[in-house]
């Protein structure tokens, strides 16, 4: 138990609860505040040196080149594998899917009228849209550009444990942590490497 309460002291890990802290906090501040800041914001950005990179990674998140009009229905679908969530962006709470989706979908659509509609599919997704929807992974392929990338679920996968170890004192090895879940590329994976001195 001691070591467990030290770990999550030292381990660099971000804290939920500040996290959740920071989020209901955000909660009060209107949205038409970020909606004035929105312009002053964009405009800051046209006088940045890194302006051009900023564009890239954009076009990169967002591969779309012109304007589509989303289905006219709403839609608040919840199966097995996915959820998916297609509606004004104020219909978005906090119990329609996990909380820290929730906060990382505010934090981008904040800065916009929340009437605005959206579609919106979070965890892992294993399948391109018909329309376009915000989805933290997408599928490599040349036709994925309804699938939309934000930072989503950024309490567990964008952490930056501190590390006391230099790189170059490290074992030239890979660890997997994970689950097979009857996937067959992960059998493939784990067949391909099991045994393996670099793994």
């Amino acid at each position: 138990m001691a070591d467990s309460f030290i770990y999550k002291l030292r381990s660099g890990k971000p804290s939920k609860f500040l996290f959740f802290l920071k989020g209901y906090i955000s909660l009060c501040i209107p949205t038409c505040w970020f909606a004035l800041r929105r312009k002053r914001i964009l405009q800051a950005v046209e006088t940045r040196p890194d302006k051009q990179y900023i564009l890239d990674r954009v076009d990169y998140y967002n591969k779309m080149c012109s304007p589509t009009t989303l289905p006219n229905e709403a839609m608040h679908k919840n199966n097995k594998t996915y959820y998916i969530f297609l509606d004004q962006a104020n219909k978005f709470r906090p119990s329609t899917f996990h909380n820290v989706y929730f906060f990382d979908i505010r934090e981008v659509m904040r800065w916009f009228n929340r009437k605005l509609r959206m579609g919106y599919i979070p965890g892992d997704v294993y399948f391109t849209p018909p329309y376009p929807a915000f989805v933290k992974s997408r599928l490599l392929s040349d036709t994925n550009q309804n699938s939309v990338i934000l930072k989503l679920d950024k309490l567990r996968h964008f952490m930056f444990v501190k590390d006391p170890v230099p790189f170059s004192q490290k074992k030239p090895q890979a660890i997997f942590r994970g689950k097979i879940r009857q996937s067959r590329l992960r059998e493939k994976f784990m067949r391909m490497y099991f045994g393996s001195p670099i793994c």
